[in-house]
């Protein structure tokens, strides 16, 4: 996120930083399978499918956050730049791609363990895990498939994947409460 901010700065965008943690509304986007080309650009992987979904969620918001105020010199061309419509350079770029990407994983013989003990805890799960395979039987023949699905009903997965990390907020009152010291 500090490259973001840095060539945000450098082209004369004004931030301020939030002073303390808290949890707010924000209008954010979750993005759908993005996918990567597997050929660089000028030394970035670019994203090559931008689709996603607008949600509203309470998120939280760590101290010294990053805060764009639209209302400068700058602060609409920092809005397109920063728009996932506008296919600006953070998605386009492939300098989200860290941020939009599965960054927990477990490794498989973990996710072994994991998956008996789940099944022997739920035997509903049983029930689930033997109608997915045969519905799909590329996933009844792929292991992976078959643990990854284990990871994906498990307290372990990462709900932030796909998550853009920029988010609006509304609500002025919000983001001067953010910038106010206590």
């Amino acid at each position: 996120m500090e490259e973001m901010i840095n060539r945000l700065e450098l082209h004369g965008v004004r931030t301020s930083r939030s002073l303390r943690d808290t949890v707010i509304m924000v209008s954010a986007y979750r993005f759908k399978n993005p996918k990567w080309q597997q050929i660089p650009y000028e030394g970035h992987h670019v994203m090559s499918n931008i689709e996603y979904d607008e949600i509203t969620e309470s998120r939280f918001i760590p101290a010294g956050s990053a805060i764009v105020m639209t209302n400068q010199q700058g602060g609409g061309s920092s809005l397109i730049s920063l728009n996932r419509k506008a296919a600006g350079p953070w998605c386009t770029g492939g300098i989200l791609m860290l941020y939009l990407s599965r960054r927990n994983t477990l490794k498989n013989y973990v996710l072994e363990e994991l998956a008996e003990k789940m099944l022997r805890e739920d035997p509903g799960l049983v029930k689930q895990l033997d109608a997915r395979k045969v519905s799909d039987t590329a996933f009844a023949k792929s292991s992976q498939q078959v643990l990854n699905w284990f990871y994906n009903k498990s307290p372990y997965i990462d709900n932030r994947k796909g998550m853009y990390p920029v988010c609006k907020i509304y609500d002025p009152a919000v983001v001067r409460d953010l910038l106010k010291q206590r």
